[in-house]
């Protein structure tokens, strides 16, 4: 379950700068994973 806590945590992260800009470098971090697997994850969605 800490797997779907972090990944809610990115998604907050994403609600909270909707209007700015997102570093997805920061959202690896807070998904404990690499930019290069955070943003696979939603290309098969």
């Amino acid at each position: 379950m800490e797997w779907v806590e972090r990944l809610n945590q990115s998604m907050n992260y994403i609600g909270e700068h909707l209007t700015g800009e997102i570093d997805y470098e920061q959202l690896g971090r807070i998904a404990c994973c690499s930019t290069y697997y955070y943003q696979r994850m939603f290309t098969y969605a």
